[in-house]
């Protein structure tokens, strides 16, 4: 459950028949059904839909996507895309919700509570100020903390009180951490602060290591096992990685895979 593999979707996590799970199918993306499936709709963008200045609007929009991607065997929408639209030529602005980070997290809960009206789960993303292309991977993005709360976090803090089931942290740095390894972002701002009880999935090919990205709260490496197949089991079989937390240690977030309480 903590790492995925490759399939007919963006990513696959297998069945496990032993507990009765059945398979994840995670698919592309915002703009609707992608990766090469053929017989799909060709979406309006969201920041076409957004656009309208009408909720409802996003709302039937995203729930309409939910149910072309239901059909065609998925069941994590990997939408939608709620960072800031602050750089102008930046190569997803047209999956955003724009530049407005009031009007980004009205419209963003509303496009999560369409997905999720469906039956499948939505995955926010990027988390977190990924609000570039160019050098995606390897950018380190500087910010103090009234400019991220006030400019960039809210969005997403929008959709998790919508009720997301997933989030997606991204390829870049945060003041100098990667984002997928980072405890603050991932730890203290996403579950301790804002209360998301969900999954954490490392964006395609995102994940930088085993220990350090499991104890900074990643729950799932995608879409491969470089990490967290072998190494992470033989982390915890060493007792480096710890299947519960130490004494004392209060966290109870019931989508956490990695570190959960028993």
């Amino acid at each position: 459950m903590v790492h995925g593999t490759w399939g007919a979707y963006a990513g696959v996590v297998p069945a496990n028949n032993r507990l009765g799970i059945p398979a994840i199918h995670l698919q592309d993306g915002p703009q609707g059904v992608g990766d090469n499936v053929e017989e799909v709709t060709c979406w309006p963008s969201a920041l076409t839909v957004a656009a309208s200045w009408d909720p409802e609007m996003m709302h039937a929009f995203a729930s309409a996507m939910a149910v072309e991607q239901k059909t065609k065997g998925t069941n994590v929408l990997l939408g939608p895309m709620v960072n800031i639209a602050r750089v102008p030529q930046a190569g997803r602005n047209f999956e955003s919700m724009g530049e407005d980070p009031y009007f980004a997290a009205i419209m963003g809960a509303a496009n999560i509570q369409g997905i999720q009206s469906q039956g499948i789960l939505g995955c926010l993303k990027h988390w977190a100020l990924n609000d570039q292309e160019q050098d995606r991977a390897d950018i380190d993005v500087n910010v103090d903390e009234r400019t991220a709360h006030e400019l960039y976090f809210p969005a997403f803090e929008a959709a998790i009180k919508a009720g997301v089931g997933t989030v997606m942290c991204s390829y870049n740095k945060v003041n100098g951490t990667y984002v997928c390894e980072n405890k603050a972002l991932l730890t203290r701002e996403l579950r301790d602060r804002m209360g998301f009880q969900g999954w954490v999935m490392s964006d395609w090919y995102a994940t930088h290591s085993s220990t350090t990205a499991a104890l900074a709260g990643l729950d799932q490496e995608m879409p491969g096992f470089g990490y967290f197949g072998t190494r992470l089991s033989d982390d915890i079989k060493n007792g480096i990685v710890r299947q519960a937390p130490p004494p004392g240690h209060t966290q109870t977030h019931t989508g956490h895979l990695i570190c959960r309480p028993k």
